[in-house]
C-alpha cells in the first residue's frame, strides 16, 4: 500500500499493489505545468483510493 496527501492533508490517497517504473518528461509543457520535470506512473484506477475530492479546486 502507498500513501500520500496533499500538503495541509485535506486530500489523502492510497495505491494498492506494486508501482510501474516511473516514467520522467522534460517538454516545455509539463515543465510550465509542475514548475519543473513531470515524473509519474501508470496504475489501475480500482487500485487508486482518493479522500477529500470536495477540496480539490480548478483554477
Amino acid at each position: 500500500m502507498h500513501k500520500g496527501s496533499c500538503l495541509c492533508g485535506a486530500v489523502r490517497f492510497s495505491v494498492s499493489g506494486h508501482l510501474k517504473d516511473p516514467d520522467a518528461c522534460h517538454c516545455n509543457i509539463c515543465r510550465k505545468w509542475t514548475g519543473h520535470y513531470l515524473v509519474s506512473t501508470d496504475i489501475p484506477r480500482e487500485a487508486l483510493i482518493i479522500e477529500g475530492e470536495e477540496n480539490v479546486s480548478w483554477y
